[in-house]
This record gives structure tokens, sequence and C-alpha cells, in this order.
């Protein structure tokens, strides 16, 4: 099944918000690699052997920063002993830069009031989703490797924009109903002309 991740779980290793890849088996749940703080493993030489053992086998896990990290790290735990996740299993990932990687529940935090204390709301999820299609909104920040866009039904000129700049690279993107949407008059004027002299083999009036 083809995949979109939702969010940056692994900078370092292209696995950013946006990138896509096919879910090609699933695990069953292992704590070793649940996200946890970062400060645990602050590259102190002082470690004794059961904790070098442990950054070597926790090295898949999600290295959390932040003031919430210890909230975020307790609501996947609390997410993986919840009666709805029957399966307890994770989903392995291919994704489309050969990086595979097991994706496993993340807990995102948002502060709510002006001043301090304040209220915190968690919300913790696997984040995939199906990556057939989504509407140019929800793609909106976005950046896809490969990517058909329509714009048939684009109803704003930004929207189009929005929707063009999601592809790294010009050999990443397929426009499909470009021509019928700016005939339609769904288009911004100077954008018009600009393809007209630019791409004059388009049926654009």
């Amino acid at each position: 099944m083809r995949v979109i991740l939702l969010t940056n779980i692994d900078i370092e290793k292209g696995l950013v918000n946006g990138s896509q890849g096919t879910i090609i088996s699933f695990v069953k749940h292992d704590s070793a690699i649940l996200p946890r703080p970062k400060n645990i493993y602050d590259g102190s030489s002082s470690l004794d052997g059961n904790d070098r053992r442990e950054r070597v086998v926790n090295e898949e896990a999600e290295l959390i920063g932040g003031s919430h990290a210890a909230l975020q790290t307790e609501e996947v735990k609390r997410f993986m002993a919840s009666d709805l996740n029957q399966y307890e299993c994770w989903p392995r990932v291919k994704f489309d830069n050969g990086q595979i990687k097991t994706v496993v529940a993340h807990c995102a935090v948002e502060e709510l009031g002006n001043d301090k204390p304040y209220s915190l709301l968690a919300r913790t999820q696997i984040p995939l989703a199906a990556a057939w299609a989504m509407t140019i909104h929800k793609a909106q920040g976005m950046t896809l490797d490969k990517v058909i866009v329509d714009l048939s039904r684009a109803f704003e000129d930004g929207q189009v924009y929005v929707a063009l700049s999601r592809a790294r690279t010009p050999e990443g993107l397929k426009v499909l109903n470009l021509g019928q949407d700016c005939s339609n008059g769904g288009c911004n004027r100077q954008v018009k002309e600009f393809l007209k002299r630019t791409y004059p083999q388009l049926d654009i009036d």
C-alpha cells in the first residue's frame, strides 16, 4: 500500500513530511524502538555497559527534544496500551529514497493559552496516510518526489501555485487539465500570459 509521511521523523535520512513509500510488512510492538527523550543520549562517556548496549539497541528509536519530550514519550506508551490498538504491530515502510523504516506512533503537543502555565493538547497517531490521492489543501507544506496534479477543480489562483510547488523537481511532476482550467477563467491573467509565451503548444485562450 502506498503511504505518505505526515511528520519529520529522520531529517538526515530524508524521512520528512511528504516522503512517500510503500508498506512492505508489519512488525510486532517493540518498546526498544519507541521515541525517547534526547537527554537520555547525551553522548556521555560515563555510560556503563548496559546503557551502551541500550543505545545500540535503540538506534532506530526517534529521539525527541523540547520541553514536552517526556509527555510525548508517555503518550506514545499510552497509545500502545489502548484497547483500540488490538493488532499490536507497526507498519514497516520502504520509502522511495531507499530507506526502510518501522514507523511507530508519533505524539504532537500544542500549547493552549496566552500565559503560563499553558494547557497542553496532545495528539498521538501513526504518522502515515494513504498516498493514492489528497486535496491541494491537505498537501500544503509537503514536498513530494512524485506527484500528479489535477487542476480541473481548482477555484482560486493560489491553489494552482500551492499544487505545483509541492513537486521537488520538474521530472517528478505531471499536470492534468491545466489548459482546461485556464480556459474556464480560473487562471490568473498574468499567469495565463506567461503560459502562452512559454508554452505556445498549449491551447490557452
